[in-house]
């Protein structure tokens, strides 16, 4: 007998003693159906399309609002518009000019950078002291303006809303600087209310 003879005899055997259960089933299989190349087609189309909206929808939205507040419309954005009216009303406020801005009692003092004298609306302690109690000590980016403010106190300290509140940032005199950061939105609030209640009285 050869290895092959020996080889079909184990064959037979194994089959032979096969459960006949599982005989069955082998006669009886129907194999499954597989879904048509154009359905997983479109499918894979409808998931990639789905995927690029997903991905898409924040990058348009964030684009729509910055476009929005770069263009001034600043309605989603109450801070940028209290700052934008404040800067509107300096540039058509009422105020004494002078060239030194040497004033007794508390003050709002304002510069333009295309302009060599100083803009000063006097008012009460309390005002100057709401102003300076809004100025903020965390940094932004300046706005750019070209409009340099100062509060003066009725203590005689002169101090910008434009520099972070620190002690280095306060002075007897009245200082040129660099702006350090955007004015806060408190203190830009309060500007504006003192730029408003002007415009009434005169």
């Amino acid at each position: 007998m050869t290895d092959r003879d020996k080889y079909a005899d184990m064959l037979i055997d194994a089959v032979g003693s096969a459960d006949e259960k599982y005989v069955r089933e082998a006669q009886n299989y129907v194999p499954k159906k597989r879904l048509p190349a154009y359905v997983k087609a479109s499918i894979g189309a409808a998931a990639s399309l789905l995927l690029i909206i997903l991905i898409a929808f924040p990058v348009v939205t964030s684009s729509v609002i910055f476009s929005g507040v770069a263009r001034g419309n600043t309605a989603s954005s109450p801070a940028a518009s209290v700052q934008q009216r404040m800067y509107e009303g300096l540039a058509s406020a009422q105020a004494e000019k002078s060239d030194t801005a040497e004033t007794d009692g508390a003050a709002l003092i304002w510069k333009d950078a295309s302009d060599n004298g100083y803009n000063v609306i006097p008012i009460s302690g309390t005002r100057a002291d709401a102003v300076v109690s809004k100025i903020g000590t965390a940094a932004s980016a300046p706005d750019g303006s070209g409009i340099k403010i100062w509060i003066r106190t009725e203590k005689g300290e002169y101090i910008s809303p434009q520099l972070k509140r620190s002690p280095g940032n306060t002075d007897c005199v009245l200082f040129d600087y660099s702006p350090e950061t955007a004015v806060s939105d408190g203190a830009a609030a309060e500007i504006l209310s003192i730029l408003n209640e002007r415009k009434q009285t005169s």
